[in-house]
């Protein structure tokens, strides 16, 4: 049996696990099963997956059947900047998130923020 099915049988008795255990019928699937299952779509089509867990079509491609492929094509790609001397005395640290990205960005304290947001945002 290749590592795909093994790993397809795995998630299947996971979920069936959660659910005798579970409080209630309206309980979330733990994120990690979620996470697992959606990872087989590169190897199984949805219909397969949701058949052998129970899952919905829903919780395995949350945002569709193309967002789920395209994902997996995605690479995670770092880009390396060179090292900085690090500001003395105080600072301010700004760090923007998203799921997929993040910037940090150290600025003097005296650096005036409504300015900079002003230019920012226009």
């Amino acid at each position: 049996m290749d590592d795909a099915k093994v790993e397809l049988d795995q998630v299947a008795q996971l979920v069936t696990a959660w659910r005798a255990e579970r409080n209630s019928k309206y309980q979330h699937c733990p994120k990690n099963l979620l996470h697992r299952a959606r990872a087989l779509t590169a190897s199984f089509p949805i219909a397969v997956i949701t058949r052998a867990t129970g899952l919905s079509e829903k919780q395995v491609a949350p945002y569709g059947r193309k967002y789920t492929e395209k994902a997996l094509e995605t690479k995670q790609e770092f880009v390396e900047l060179p090292a900085v001397v690090p500001l003395s005395g105080p600072s301010i640290l700004i760090e923007i998130r998203s799921k997929l990205k993040s910037i940090s960005v150290q600025l003097p304290a005296t650096t005036d923020l409504g300015k900079l947001f002003s230019e920012l945002l226009s």
